[in-house]
């Protein structure tokens, strides 16, 4: 591209002339363009719209990002798009390995990581340098595999207070503080890990009705909450009232994964089930005894159980939905396709349980080559969506069920993709995914771990957790194999 460098004297054009200018240049080849133009003009059009186009979906990195200029913000966010086509990335641990084998899960909010290993959750204070121990929280006095957590997510705070919710094998539901409560010094709870940051008791809000059997997952939207349990029984509830009894469905088979989706044209709950996955509508009293499937997911030729389910991409179309199955393989469903793309049975059979419902066939089929026996347990996803309909810069993330193995694709070319082994060196499913703009969060049965693809990520000049047991490289950083799919 040939720049045009005017006299000094040329006046700045006008704002509204030089937009689509901005929004059509490049970030480097217009720096003579951006020359011409006042500061002004450059900040409250070019770096922010440029920001915009590169940076993905990453409350961690908004929130830090208000302290920069949109020139900075914007560098970061093509440089972090860059290590992530380059897989140019640093490894971390974030804990010491917990004395227990744990099916652990996490939370993501803007300031706060939360990780339920046992009965205790452990949070970190983040920022976009840095990761802190910060509190951890004994949820039940007493250590029995019925009160180990299952399902984790944060609330919308009241006031200064933050909250969770959080469910268990027991059949528990219940609002905690993240706070610390008046536990004394002498009855500090007991952890399975070293731990540098606080402790103590936690401090219940509210508790919600439900059956005695074990809780497998829960999903929220808002205040909204749903989950499901070992039965398959859904339950729909409002955390913000719960006096309120919950609705309920029950699939009949047993369940794994659920996800609720309350944007889409139908609202629905996604369900992992035993032999398959369905997608069930949501009124606006939640279940009822008329409430039936609107479709099964279908892909695999045989019944087989779904134990992830995941938005396929953060900000975008929520009818369009990501599932990780026992066969190994990630599959993509678009819930707004016509009847004609999908195959319909006409009554149900004893050999397909789910039969019924229109069986909708997957847009996508992703998978690690290498690792076509290893069942999918996480999953979740990164992108860059934009007004156009379109997007960039998205990955899919799947967590394996052996050997901490961490997949990732390029949805623009899902041929070519990669894996990496989680640092740590576990022999473990990976329980838990959460990707974020520049980082990928992860649990195994042992700890929890990141994948930072930020610009500058080599850096010794960031606060970690302190961890032992684990070997580091010359930066500091953890050990993390890697290998292509092809």
């Amino acid at each position: 591209m040939r720049i045009l460098r005017s006299p000094s004297s040329l006046k700045p054009l006008p704002h509204l002339s030089c937009a689509p200018l901005y929004r059509s240049s490049f970030i480097f080849s217009t720096a003579g363009f951006f020359h011409n133009s006042n500061q002004e003009q450059v900040e409250d059009f070019a770096w922010k719209d440029v920001y915009r186009r590169e940076c993905a979906e990453a409350p961690i990195s908004s929130v830090d990002s208000e302290r920069m200029v949109w020139r900075e913000r914007a560098r970061h966010a093509y440089l972090t798009n860059l290590h992530w086509a380059s897989r140019d990335f640093t490894s971390w641990v974030l804990n010491t390995q917990w004395r227990s084998r744990y099916h652990s899960v996490l939370a993501l909010s803007s300031t706060t990581l939360a990780v339920a290993a046992g009965n205790t959750i452990y949070t970190y204070s983040l920022s976009q340098r840095d990761v802190q121990e910060d509190l951890a929280i004994q949820v039940h006095r007493d250590s029995l595999p019925a009160t180990d957590i299952t399902g984790l997510a944060f609330l919308p705070n009241i006031g200064a207070t933050r909250q969770m919710l959080i469910t268990d094998m027991s059949g528990c539901v219940m609002r905690i503080r993240l706070d610390v409560g008046a536990t004394s010094s002498e009855a500090r709870p007991r952890l399975n890990t070293r731990w540098y940051g606080r402790s103590t008791y936690g401090s219940q809000t509210a508790r919600y009705d439900h059956p005695r059997e074990a809780i497998k997952a829960l999903s929220t939207s808002g205040s909204m909450a749903l989950t499901i349990s070992t039965t398959g029984l859904l339950s729909f509830f409002n955390a913000s009232t719960p006096w309120v009894h919950a609705s309920r469905y029950h699939s009949q088979k047993t369940g794994w994964t659920c996800h609720l989706q309350l944007e889409a044209s139908t609202p629905f709950a996604a369900t992992g089930l035993q032999s398959g996955a369905s997608v069930v509508p949501i009124r606006e009293s939640g279940f009822d005894s008329t409430t039936q499937p609107l479709a099964r997911l279908g892909g695999s030729k045989d019944p087989c159980p779904v134990y992830a389910i995941s938005p396929f991409l953060p900000g975008a179309s929520p009818n369009i939905i990501a599932t990780g199955w026992y066969d190994g393989k990630v599959r993509v469903h678009d819930l707004r396709l016509p009847p004609a793309c999908a195959q319909t049975t006409s009554a149900p059979s004893p050999a397909s349980p789910l039969s019924g419902p229109p069986l909708l066939k997957p847009v996508l089929t992703l998978s690690d080559p290498w690792r076509s026996f290893d069942a999918v347990y996480s999953l979740s996803a990164r992108g860059v969506p934009s007004p156009s309909g379109n997007h960039s810069h998205h990955y899919i993330t799947a967590g394996s069920a052996q050997h901490s193995v961490v997949a990732i694709w390029d949805v623009r070319s899902p041929p070519v993709g990669w894996s990496v082994y989680a640092p740590g060196g576990d022999r473990s499913p990976v329980y838990a995914l959460v990707t974020e703009g520049s980082r990928v969060w992860g649990t195994t049965q042992s700890r929890a771990f990141m994948l930072d693809f930020a610009w500058g990520n080599a850096s010794g000049h960031r606060r970690w957790p302190r961890v032992e047991g684990v070997e580091r490289d010359s930066y500091g950083a953890f050990a993390a194999a890697t290998y292509s799919h092809h």
